[in-house]
């Protein structure tokens, strides 16, 4: 196991590292580090709803889901508007860093999704020159990564897998950024409702917390009853 790896075990912190966009939500190139506070200060509708909104492509798995406040077509204009186009997630995990990414089909298409072993080089996805950079076309990004890429044209299912913890036999390639639980339906209307802070109440939030909360505790917090009570119950007789 790497140095990084036990590293991540020991401080328990199994999560999103950097945010990079490329040529993506009126970006250019963005780069946040999320390893400590962040925070965005900027005029309004200058993109900071873009940039928080998609930790969506992250933690949910079907498109279908999301909700950016647009259709899903405008969603892939904004987002991915031309060949070239990123959304990319350094991760750390318990088998080390790994990439997220959302790569542009075409205008108007929904992007696909891959995965890569290591962590984000600019020098993987930017042809870079004095004069300017330049994102790299899939078919080129591709084939450069070849030796990096774990996974690509992921489906929902994967995608959940992906987000599941990680274990050898069962899930050898989870990140571990959601707990196995059975609530993730209930997770992403949460996570949706908290990113957009809105149509949202404290009752709603409540609820919702306490019946994750709940699940778990069920889950986790069954009793044996009569192996831990009938040994004390013989001594009472």
């Amino acid at each position: 196991m790497s140095a990084l790896a036990n590293e991540v075990m020991t401080s328990g912190k199994v999560q999103p590292s950097k945010i990079i966009l490329i040529n993506s939500a009126n970006c250019q190139y963005a780069e946040f580090d999320l390893s400590d506070s962040l925070h965005l200060v900027a005029l309004n509708n200058r993109g900071k709803t873009s940039i928080i909104n998609t930790l969506q492509f992250l933690y949910i798995d079907n498109y279908k889901e999301i909700n950016l406040g647009y259709s899903l077509d405008a969603t892939w204009k904004h987002y991915f508007p031309a060949l070239g186009s990123y959304i990319l997630f350094e991760l750390n995990t318990l088998t080390g860093r790994k990439v997220f990414g959302l790569a542009a089909t075409g205008l108007g298409n929904q992007p696909e999704k891959f995965i890569l072993s290591g962590g984000y080089e600019v020098s993987d996805f930017i042809l870079q020159t004095d004069a300017a950079m330049t994102p790299k076309k899939p078919d080129t990004l591709f084939l450069d990564i070849s030796t990096k890429l774990v996974s690509r044209n992921l489906e929902s299912k994967h995608h959940h897998a992906l987000l599941r913890p990680f274990m050898a036999k069962q899930n050898p390639t989870g990140l571990g950024l959601i707990g196995d639980t059975q609530n993730y339906r209930l997770f992403k209307r949460l996570f949706r409702q908290l990113l957009q802070l809105k149509g949202i109440t404290i009752k709603d939030l409540k609820m919702q917390i306490e019946q994750v909360n709940h699940a778990q505790m069920e889950k986790q917090q069954k009793i044996n009853v009569q192996r831990e009570f009938s040994e004390p119950y013989e001594r009472v007789k």
